[in-house]
């Protein structure tokens, strides 16, 4: 971290197996490669760690913060320890590594974290010991993170909105005096309102919502968003949006203290700023599957014999209607199965939200306000004194040199009133310096609780936010997945109905040429014999098709099992 000692041996050892000329080094043994067998792999997986390691290009960097979040801590909710990172670089003049005084220190991967980058910058204008060197002058810290943001665009990649802006001097001052954290966040996060242009593509596809087909007509395949979820969507955004617009327009009053007037803290926080926000919860429960069905014909009658004039309607459409039972089924499964992961993932990240703000409302700056204040009103008080010194001193030699002829009692009186004068002087400098510090440090600690209470605020606002952003996002890939099966599945069934009505079509035929030939042979008890026996075996095809159609709805039946399962565990993240 800034203001830390140097360390003599990088210029000892300017070797270093990462071909860039910026990259970053774990400076300790938290993080291990090994650590179990998720780890490891991701580990493999980066091209060059494993000969790199302890040094990692900021590629790699990139690349395992966002592997290590996607694969363990997302999945567990739990957060995954770095330990401290130090950005090294090599030197254009002498080609030794050197430091650049930056460092991710205690890095921590947790579900609300962004890239390295933000992390980065929030641990360095966030920390206490950087706050508090007044060695480090804020020049050096934007030349150097802005050297830092540079190298991660050349060496990782990073676009623009992938990473943060650099706090202006203005901001960092008052966060400073303030004692509040900076809210650093990538560029793509600023504009917080979110874009409509989903919500109005999904309910001009809803208008487009063709109907099921009948008996004669081709099946539809299309597949679109439900409007329950479209107006889900909408209410979500907008509840999100008057969430913010409420918090900023928050206000403060002034209040007296010790007849000191107590600087605007700039916010008072609501009563219900750590309740959770709904919108998550609207968009969960307006997950609704649009099922596809075939339009049946209520006039054909029931199945009969095989002769009958509505043999094939009547059968055509108790097959829809089976068929119609099937996709409401899966329709129906894939619905639950989306809720239920996506309730899980709710529920991480509802553990996530109340573990950090337990964290924050743990941490209690009294005692470093009270020490930074002690230090620099030390500092200011033991100036004033050398000051009132130095001048008590030129005094002192300025009325010896007139008086030096004068008596020595003379002489003895104004030695005597310069001691006098110092020991005045050193115990008002006290006094004065006790009376600033017992009046400004309640002042300064109660504008540290009022910045606390609004760091958690805006601290549920933007995680609110991203919870909703990941929910609804996991929804749309869900939405389309499932929208995907429900289609092929509706393909597949229009194919076996086409094929069924030749089938059905072809049997009525036959039975219908078995029976004019029954009539024109009546009289002949051979040929009627003949004719029976063959109606016979056409009854025992029409009970064969049927145990075969049973069997086949069977075999649907189990599919419709292994869909579950299938979607059950690609839902398991």
């Amino acid at each position: 971290m800034w203001g830390k000692k140097k360390k003599t041996f990088l210029n000892r050892n300017p070797s270093t197996t990462v071909g860039d000329n910026y990259f970053g080094r774990f400076a300790n043994d938290v993080f291990d490669p090994d650590a179990d067998e998720i780890v490891s792999d991701i580990v493999n997986k980066l091209d060059g760690l494993i000969d790199s390691f302890p040094d990692i290009s900021l590629t790699n960097l990139n690349q395992l913060t966002e592997s290590i979040k996607n694969d363990i801590v997302n999945q567990t909710g739990k957060p995954f320890p770095l330990g401290t990172i130090e950005f090294l670089k090599i030197d254009s003049e002498s080609g030794k590594v050197v430091e650049t005084g930056l460092e991710w220190t205690d890095a921590i991967i947790s579900v609300g974290s962004e890239n390295f980058v933000v992390e980065t910058l929030k641990s360095i204008f966030n920390s206490q010991s950087t706050r508090m060197n007044d060695e480090i002058t804020f020049s050096e810290l934007a030349n150097g993170t802005n050297e830092f943001i540079e190298a991660a665009k050349k060496y990782a990649q990073m676009a623009d909105d992938d990473l943060p802006n650099v706090p202006t001097e203005t901001d960092y001052d008052t966060a400073v005096r303030q004692n509040v954290p900076l809210k650093l966040v990538s560029q793509k996060f600023i504009q917080k309102e979110p874009k409509s242009d989903t919500n109005k593509r999904t309910s001009a596809e809803s208008q487009k919502q063709g109907h099921a087909p009948s008996s004669s007509s081709a099946p539809s395949s299309e597949s679109v968003a439900s409007p329950s979820l479209a107006n889900s969507l909408s209410k979500a955004a907008s509840f999100n949006s008057a969430q913010a617009s409420t918090v900023a327009s928050a206000g403060s009053e002034d209040t007296n203290h010790a007849e000191l007037k107590k600087p605007k803290s700039g916010f008072v926080p609501k009563q219900v700023s750590h309740e959770r926000s709904l919108s998550a919860y609207q968009l969960l429960n307006g997950i609704q599957i649009n099922v596809p069905q075939f339009k049946l014909n209520e006039n054909v009658g029931t199945v009969g014999s095989p002769e009958q004039d509505n043999y094939v309607a009547a059968a055509l459409n108790a097959e829809m209607n089976q068929a119609n039972t099937f996709l409401k089924e899966t329709g129906k499964a894939f619905t639950d199965a989306i809720k239920a992961s996506a309730s899980q993932t709710l529920q991480r990240a509802e553990t996530q939200r109340s573990n950090k703000i337990n964290d924050l409302k743990s941490v209690d700056g009294s005692e470093l306000i009270a020490q930074k204040l002690n230090r620099d009103l030390t500092k200011k008080y033991d100036q004033k004194l050398i000051d009132a010194s130095n001048q008590a001193e030129s005094s002192k030699v300025a009325a010896i040199e007139a008086e030096n002829r004068r008596h020595d009692e003379e002489l003895a009186r104004i030695e005597s009133n310069y001691q006098n004068s110092l020991s005045n002087l050193a115990l008002t400098n006290k006094n004065e310096k006790e009376a600033e510090f017992n009046n400004l440090l309640p002042v300064r600690q109660s504008e540290w609780r009022d910045n606390q209470d609004k760091e958690i605020a805006e601290f549920v606002e933007n995680f609110d936010i991203q919870v909703s952003a990941k929910i609804c996002q996991f929804i749309n890939e869900k939405y389309a997945q499932a929208s995907n099966e429900m289609k092929a599945a509706f393909e597949d069934l229009t194919k076996q109905l086409t094929d069924k009505r030749s089938a059905l079509v072809k049997e009525h035929q036959e039975a219908l040429n078995a029976k004019q030939k029954a009539d024109e042979a009546y009289t002949n008890r051979e040929e009627v014999q003949d004719i029976e026996q063959k109606n016979e075996s056409l009854r025992n095809s029409q009970r064969q098709m049927i145990a075969n159609h049973t069997k086949e709805l069977s075999k649907k039946d189990e599919e419709i099992a292994k869909l579950k399962d299938q979607l059950d565990v690609a839902n398991e993240f």
